[in-house]
């Protein structure tokens, strides 16, 4: 894109992003029925003024480029994570507590680190709205659950969310991730799980509770597709071998990329061709989650190309951005906490933290030695505040819209939920800055 554009160039993005948060609450019929044309609206703006202000062009390469190397890699990623995993059937006991609920979450979360949040989420969240289906109140079982399972525990290892995984790409080792990270994830998971169980059990106290009924064994269908999810996530580790790239439509990508991506569709294939459609059935699979997806993240990817481009400029947005996060002309820690982790709440948390990466300096083998420090503030605060809204992380609105199908009236808005993300997060996040950063 070109540098002259005009600062109206963004003003679709904040369309995308108001869209998603108030027209689902003021016209949900209207919303349900038409989203699709509304969110392409923005990009068709944003199209229009470079066609008038003459950089055409450059806005279709550059949206051509974003699609090829960014929004389509990573739907198929998040869709093959998403099949997969909906061919796991896990036949809950029919009667749940708040020790439980908390046990189940504690599991969940853990799991999201080595097989990622979307492959977590998805294995996870039916059996544990099933477990608790007799439950009055649910709409915090659903916030805390996207809260540690969809984002928090992605900070485990580089498998378990993109911007670990872009950095683990970019040359950061493997296990500089889970030795730096880890006690954070740790801390700030036993944090969340405690405020859940104690707000569950409150919960829980005034519900009537039904009459227990026989308990029944944890049992597991669709156990091959266990092992498919495990050939997704050799695919992604494989994918950080450099061995070149390739032109594709113009565009140099990466060939191992390419190799992972194809791989994906085939494991998908293989999940969707041998599970047996009854275990679809009984958990209540449907594409609907990865449609919203598909339109919602399109819209996002091409109206952020213009902010992405003015971040990485040399001058104006780069260089005011620096200045505010240095703190007597020296990078703050807890600054890029803040201010990469509240960007990636809206915008799409993998270009944040590689323009983070980059601000830096972008070699890894300093950052990960004389500023880790900063390395791990951009890591955690792209990973966990990825939470505060729908929007910071794929699996949140794959999450919501699962659960909004079983309990349509449990489910928070995206105010709602920014609400609760609001009052819960940030105080945990606050005293952890503080403990790491400060």
């Amino acid at each position: 894109m070109a540098k002259n554009m005009s600062i109206f160039c963004t003003l679709p993005f904040i369309g995308v992003v108001l869209s998603v948060a108030l027209l689902p609450l003021w016209t949900p019929l209207c919303w349900h029925k038409h989203a699709g044309k509304i969110l392409m609206a923005f990009p068709i703006v944003l199209a229009s003024y470079s066609a008038f202000s003459g950089n055409l062009a450059l806005f279709l390469e550059a949206s051509r480029e974003t699609l090829l190397r960014d929004y389509f890699p990573f739907l198929i990623l998040i869709a093959s994570l998403y099949g997969i995993a909906g061919g796991i059937h896990i036949t809950v006991p029919q009667r749940t507590s708040p020790l439980l609920n908390t046990g189940w979450l504690a599991i969940a979360t853990l799991l999201a680190g080595w097989i990622g949040t979307t492959g977590a989420s998805m294995v996870c969240i039916r059996p544990f709205l099933r477990l608790n289906a007799d439950r009055v109140h649910k709409t915090h079982l659903v916030v805390f659950f996207i809260f540690l399972v969809s984002n928090i525990g992605g900070g485990m290892s580089p498998l378990g969310d993109p911007p670990l995984f872009m950095g683990f790409l970019q040359g950061v080792d493997f296990f500089w991730v889970p030795k730096n990270l880890c006690w954070p994830v740790l801390g700030t998971s036993l944090a969340l799980l405690s405020i859940f169980f104690a707000v569950d059990t409150f919960s829980w106290r005034k519900e009537s509770k039904s009459p227990l009924s026989e308990p029944s064994r944890i049992h597991c269908l669709g156990k091959r597709n266990i092992g498919l999810l495990g050939g997704a996530v050799f695919l992604v580790v494989l994918a950080g071998q450099d061995v070149g790239t390739c032109q594709v439509f113009g565009i140099s990508l990466p060939v191992m990329g390419l190799i992972r991506d194809g791989g994906l569709l085939v494991l998908l294939s293989i999940s969707l061709l041998k599970t047996p459609q009854f275990v679809y059935a009984r958990n209540a699979f449907e594409w609907e989650p990865i449609y919203e997806i598909v339109k919602i993240f399109f819209a996002i990817f091409i109206t952020l190309i213009p902010i992405e481009t003015a971040l990485h400029e040399e001058t104006g947005l780069s260089h005011t951005l620096t200045e505010a996060l240095s703190v007597n002309e020296k990078l703050s820690p807890f600054r890029c906490f803040w201010v990469s982790g509240l960007l990636s709440s809206f915008l799409d948390n993998t270009p944040t933290y590689l323009f983070f990466f980059h601000l830096f300096g972008g070699d890894s083998t300093t950052l990960m030695t004389t500023q880790a420090a900063l390395l791990s503030s951009i890591s955690l605060g792209s990973v966990f505040m990825g939470a505060v809204t729908y929007i910071g992380n794929a699996p949140n609105l794959m999450v919501a819209a699962i659960a909004r199908k079983r309990f349509p009236k449990q489910v928070p808005s995206f105010l709602g939920y920014m609400g609760w993300s609001i009052i819960i997060l940030f105080p945990v996040f606050s005293a952890l800055s503080l403990v790491l950063f400060n």
